[in-house]
């Protein structure tokens, strides 16, 4: 995230420059199921938290 992403987000503004959003989709199990269960099975749950606890090192006060 920039600062002037930030500081738009602070103002409530929209930002001059387009911010593009990268999503990722971790292989499940069940992938065709996942939206619908979620974290509840332990085997998404494990996997979405080692998804998280490897993502943590590029983002601050997480």
């Amino acid at each position: 995230m920039t600062t002037a992403l930030a500081h738009a987000v602070q103002d409530g503004q929209y930002p001059t420059q387009e911010t593009v959003v990268y999503a990722y989709l971790p292989a499940l199990p069940r992938a065709q199921q996942c939206f619908d269960e979620g974290m509840e099975p332990l085997d998404n749950r494990y996997i979405i938290f080692s998804c998280f606890e490897a993502f943590k090192q590029f983002v601050r006060n997480v």
